[in-house]
Formats: structure tokens, sequence, C-alpha cells
């Protein structure tokens, strides 16, 4: 018994110092991720001595917003591209059946498969309009650009110069001549307020290279 009792107390002296070792390596490894894996970063982390837990929340904040902007933006071009496609075939699809089943205009044939065709093009117009409307509204709203005010009536108004009514979303959109305003205003604005960073840059360009030239062996 006392032979039995001297053999797990030697052998528990013997792997003390293991115990010891990897308690040590496991509470250096938990501390190093919370250093680094959390919000919560610790004075030993390189991140700490560059931004603040503050200033790292803001622009991750940032990034993810200029992110999602990014993504809206090549998923809208990627809608428009497959509307306008789309169009194409249903203006293509028209005409052969036009072709094959030869429907003379006028008659009961031929204006129910226009009213079918014309269904699908105002659908697809709508979506399109719809897309770029809010596009325009948001590039001018963010260069403080006025936008034109929609039509105030009771009935829908077809006859605005920069406002459409659309019978599909029951709602305004801006028309081609809308579109054309806040893209000429927009990029008026962007212009006034870069166009003196753009002198000044390219003038010190000018400067940069010219001292490179004087100065080159």
């Amino acid at each position: 018994m006392n032979a039995e009792i001297y053999r797990r107390s030697a052998w528990a002296e013997l792997c003390a110092p293991e115990r010891q070792n990897w308690s040590n390596g496991s509470k250096r490894r938990n501390s190093d991720r919370t250093a680094c894996g959390t919000p919560q970063i610790d004075e030993t982390c390189p991140i700490r001595h560059i931004l603040s837990e503050e200033e790292i929340r803001i622009f991750g904040a940032y990034f993810v917003g200029l992110l999602s902007k990014l993504l809206k933006w090549r998923d809208d071009r990627h809608r428009l591209a497959t509307l306008r496609y789309d169009l194409e075939d249903v203006d293509a699809a028209f005409r052969t059946k036009m072709q094959k089943e030869k429907l003379r205009r006028g008659s009961d044939e031929w204006q129910h498969a226009y009213a079918d065709y014309d269904n699908q093009r105002e659908l697809l117009d709508a979506e399109i309009d719809q897309i770029e409307t809010q596009n325009h509204i948001r590039r001018a709203r963010a260069w403080s650009v006025p936008i034109p005010s929609r039509p105030i009536s009771e009935d829908p108004v077809y006859d605005d110069k920069y406002w459409i009514w659309s019978r599909v979303h029951g709602t305004y959109y801006l028309t081609d001549e809308g579109k054309a305003l806040l893209r000429r205003e927009t990029y008026a604005e962007i212009e006034m307020r870069y166009k003196p960073w753009t002198t000044w840059v390219a003038v010190g360009i000018s400067i940069i290279s010219l001292a490179i030239s004087i100065f080159k062996p």
C-alpha cells in the first residue's frame, strides 16, 4: 500500500512541470485569441497602437457601407442590362409572331397579340424607370442637387416635362428629360467642387516632373 502511494506521488512530481507548461500555454493562447480575435483589444495587440476600438468600429461600419453601395451598383447595372435584353426579346418575339401567323393589322387576333406585347413592354419599362429614377435621385441628393417637384394632382399627369405616371407601379418616374437634367446638374456640381483641386494637382505634378528632370544625373 505504501509502495503504491509512493509511486503515485513520484509520478505526480514528474508530470507537474509538463502540466504547468501546458496550462501556461493554454492561457497564452486564450489571451492571444482575446487580444486579436474579439472587439476587446488587449494592449499587447499591434492594432491597438494604430487605432482605438471606437475608430476600428467606425472604420468597419464605413467599409461595410461602401461595400454594400458597390454591390448595389453592380446589381443595378446587371439588372438594367437584363431588362434591356428582355425588351429586345419581346420585340423580336412580336415581329416573329406577326410574320409567322400573318396577322392583319386591326384584326381581333392582331389586337390581342399587340395587347400582350404592349403589356410586357410596359412591365419592363416600369422596372427600368424605377431603377434609373432611384439611382439619379440618390446621386443628386448626395451632391445637393435640387430635384424637380413631382406633379401634385388627384388624377395622374402624363404631360409633365420631368415626370411621367407609371400605371404599373402607380407612381411617378423621371422622364428622359428629367434624367438628363439631374445627370447634367450632378456632373456640373462635381466639376465645380473638384476642378480647383485637379488644377493644383496638375501644377504639382508638373513641378515635380521639372524638378526630377533638372536634378536627374
